[in-house]
């Protein structure tokens, strides 16, 4: 009975433990305590008790110290923060770059790519989170506060490609969502509260359109935004601790990183690589953003190049051309590599460690070809990338301290001082859902062959054997429009789509990340053209005639004539508003005998406004 005893309590402390080398040590002391009945492990419920105790223990200990949950940071682990210094260049950075906030937190723009709000608004977080000054957390949550909605602008300007609407989010972002997480600002009971709104904020990204109809998504377009589009990404999916968005994230950045494996749910674009030869691969899908270890070609290695970021300074050449874009792209996959591998992933190792691999053909280029390609001038730049690639894998690349702040992250050198650093309390893997069933979807409304006009409704239905989590609306293979609830319906007004012929098609996806589009069919769009109104009223002045002399009050008559006709009309006499109508007619009294009307001349004037805001004016002069 005792033996039985011990062997439940094994049984229960083995399944508290994740690592296999407990499962290992619990069987040993296991196999040890069946042997003998003496020592610690001697069968005495005093010894049963104290067995079960340091085993618990160290349980919590290594659940508490190795694999915590992301509660414990999402970029840097809250206790460790707790005993960075507070002196050095790395602090003082830091500490410069909070002070660069206005005192109410205000100038934040997420639309801006080049604000640097973000990054100060960072700094101040962390100083908050260090040292607990008063000051320092006032000014952090402001600048929070200030970012919120900030990102409008670019979600509704057009860019050329629409993915390009996302770019400044990519930038500045992530950011945001880490200094909101030192912060420890999440949802309350309060709904007004600043945890409230940065959460419902943050949470806002998720499966956003934007007006030109690409979704905020990771690593889609295999070049420097879609990386820094990533890293905000996966920064939003860890803050949120949303398991879906994070898979997604880790496919799409295994995808980007080279992995053959990786299953390419974004449709990874890389056609300017492929053409420009920069590419490990003639086409897809063999071929990824980040070239695989040992590949070369004419003779030289292009192993670690990012095709779509080199072919910016041109086509393949054995010496290529300048080009920035290669050290922006790091500036988003280093970082994600960083968030995604506090949540669990093997983001530094994967692909033969292509992260490491991308810096390094940087480096390859700054050796063999000339030090643009590193820049390790007195600017040093992406020097907070830099330092991660050192601190992790152990190189020695150069880097100008301290870093202070980058395009999308900074102050590196002072969170993440050591390998440690990077690795305390990450989180284990969401696991998989062993789902591989994809979804099906159709388009209901319209259908094939129809002809269309006008504001109408895109109807679509869709299943899947766990559930649908989202269907997209694509329109001559263009997103447009996203909808994560049943009925899936998308708004599409053809009066500001020209008149012609195009193709839909829907996908859906289920909560596995699994997607699959429906059958196209092909929409006719006719609409009468309306020929906008350009031309603007005529107005003519009947009293009192140009250039006369008035005495006392005097009568102010006109008309004006349109093509579609007159709104309204104002009369002004030297630029005061004296009389309004709202048609194509006006008359009015200039009492001209009033003290305070001089002698001498005086400007009549006649405005006319039509109903598309077309206006004009007619003025005459009298004397008095």
């Amino acid at each position: 009975m005792a033996q039985s005893r011990i062997k439940n309590k094994n049984t229960k402390v083995m399944k508290r433990s994740n690592s296999t080398n407990s499962r290992k040590s619990s069987k040993s002391v296991y196999k040890k305590a069946k042997k003998s009945s003496l020592g610690l492990f001697s069968f005495t419920k005093r010894n049963i008790i104290i067995y079960v105790v340091l085993f618990s223990l160290v349980g919590l200990v290594y659940f508490g110290l190795t694999r915590a949950s992301t509660d414990n940071g999402i970029w840097v682990d809250y206790t460790q923060l707790q005993s960075l210094p507070t002196t050095g260049a790395a602090w003082n950075s830091v500490v410069s770059a909070m002070n660069s906030l206005p005192t109410d937190g205000s100038g934040a723009d997420v639309s801006n790519q080049d604000s640097n709000h973000d990054q100060y608004t960072l700094a101040a977080a962390l100083a908050c989170a260090r040292t607990n000054n008063t000051s320092y957390c006032a000014l952090a949550k402001l600048a929070l506060a200030n970012a919120i909605g900030t990102e409008v602008t670019t979600l509704t300007t057009p860019r050329s490609p629409a993915e390009n609407q996302w770019l400044p989010v990519g930038r500045n972002l992530a950011s945001y969502v880490i200094a909101a997480d030192v912060l420890k600002l999440r949802t309350d009971a309060d709904p007004n509260s600043l945890g409230s709104r940065v959460n419902a904020w943050i949470a806002g990204f998720k499966g956003r359109v934007g007006s030109e109809g690409a979704e905020f998504r990771p690593f889609a377009s295999g070049s420097n935004a879609s990386a820094q589009e990533g890293f905000a990404y996966a920064a939003v999916a860890s803050y949120l601790k949303d398991t879906t968005m994070l898979n997604r994230a880790w496919d799409a950045f295994r995808t980007y990183a080279g992995d053959p494996t990786a299953p390419d749910l974004e449709n990874i674009n890389i056609n300017n690589a492929i053409a420009g030869g920069w590419t490990s691969a003639p086409a897809k899908p063999a071929a990824k953003a980040i070239n695989p270890i040992n590949t070369t070609k004419d003779g030289v290695r292009i192993d670690g190049a990012d095709g779509n970021d080199m072919v910016r300074g041109g086509a393949f050449a054995v010496v290529p051309g300048h080009t920035q874009y290669p050290w922006v792209g790091m500036e988003g996959f280093v970082p994600a590599a960083l968030i995604l591998h506090r949540a669990g992933y093997p983001a530094f190792e994967v692909a033969d460690q292509s992260v490491k691999r991308a810096v390094d053909y940087l480096w390859y280029l700054y050796k063999n070809v000339d030090a643009f390609w590193w820049d390790a001038g007195s600017t040093g730049r992406a020097a907070e990338v830099k330092h991660l690639i050192n601190t992790y894998y152990g190189t020695s690349y150069t880097v100008v301290y301290p870093a202070g702040i980058g395009r999308t992250v900074g102050f590196t050198d002072w969170t993440h001082p050591n390998k440690a650093a990077m690795d305390a309390t990450i989180s284990e893997p969401p696991p998989p859902t062993g789902d591989t069933t994809l979804p099906t979807t159709s388009i209901t409304s319209p259908i094939n062959g129809e002809q269309i006009s006008g504001p109408i409704t895109v109807s679509a239905n869709a299943s899947d054997n766990i559930g649908v989590s989202r269907v997209e609306l694509y329109r001559n293979n263009q997103l447009v429009g996203t909808d994560p609830t049943s009925p899936y319906q998308f708004s599409w007004d053809t009066k500001i789509t020209a008149n012609g012929s195009y193709t839909l098609y829907s996908r859906a996806y289920d909560a596995a990340g699994n997607s699959n589009n429906s059958s196209q069919i092909a929409v006719s769009v006719y609409n009468i053209v309306v020929v906008p109104d350009t031309q603007a009223p005529a107005v003519i002045i009947s009293q009192p005639a140009n250039g006369s002399t008035v005495v006392g009050k005097v009568t102010i008559a006109a008309t004006a004539t349109d093509n579609t006709g007159v709104t309204s009309m104002q009369v002004y006499v030297d630029g005061k508003l004296i009389v309004s109508s709202g048609n194509g007619s006006i008359t009015g009294t200039w009492d001209s005998a009033a003290r305070k009307i001089k002698r001498g001349m005086h400007t009549i004037t006649v405005r006319a406004t039509d109903a598309a805001a077309n206006f004009s004016e007619t003025s005459i002069v009298v004397y008095k």
